[in-house]
């Protein structure tokens, strides 16, 4: 908790370009900038990195000193929404990197807010999205404001329900974002020949 942030600045160095009331929004992967990863441009590997809320105090806080290069003005959306970028950029990042096409089938197992990001992106390319969770509840929150209409509940019956949205193909793509290594492993029994997987950060 507290590492998907939004705020207010109260103070900010002169050379960031920040001021005082800028709404902002939050990097919350500090990475070093001087080890292998970082030099090779792959921040999210460094050796080094400092997530808030996990390695040091994120947002559950009033207060919070962020490295200036952290920290980017939340221009034309709100602090809520600012908030829900680091999920968001999670889901299109898989998404771009699986490359999903038109005319691919596309399940996602977990219906959190990462799961839901990757809904989202694979959807706006105009995708045929079907997803896979155990929370009735969740899907019901998909189905209803994310116009995704294919949801199936984790049960006993759950592979043959997929099979049967698929004439038995299952799927192209698959992206597991339930961090739960049974499920990482169980969505490899769903990717159609010649399909691909990805396992979203959670």
């Amino acid at each position: 908790m507290g590492h998907e942030l939004s705020a207010v600045v109260l103070e900010a160095d002169s050379a960031s370009g920040l001021v005082a009331g800028d709404g902002v929004y939050v990097m919350p992967y500090l990475s070093c900038g001087k080890c292998v990863a970082c030099r090779q441009g792959k921040t999210n590997c460094c050796v080094n990195i400092k997530v808030l809320g996990v390695h040091q105090d994120g947002a559950m806080t009033k207060y919070l000193s962020v490295p200036s290069q952290f920290v980017h003005k939340a221009e034309g959306v709100t602090l809520d929404q600012a908030a829900m970028l680091e999920f968001l950029a999670i889901g299109a990042h898989a998404v771009r990197r699986a490359d999903v096409r038109q005319g691919q089938r596309v399940l996602v197992v977990g219906a959190g807010p990462i799961g839901m990001a990757a809904m989202i992106f694979a959807s706006l390319r105009g995708r045929r999205v079907v997803y896979l969770d155990t929370r009735a509840d969740r899907l019901s929150f998909c189905t209803s404001h994310l116009t995704i209409e294919t949801a199936v509940v984790v049960g006993p019956d759950d592979a043959a329900r997929l099979a049967s949205l698929t004439d038995n193909e299952f799927f192209d793509v698959v992206f597991d974002a339930t961090g739960n290594i049974d499920a990482m492993n169980r969505g490899f029994g769903f990717i159609a020949h010649g399909g691909k997987s990805s396992a979203l950060q959670n």
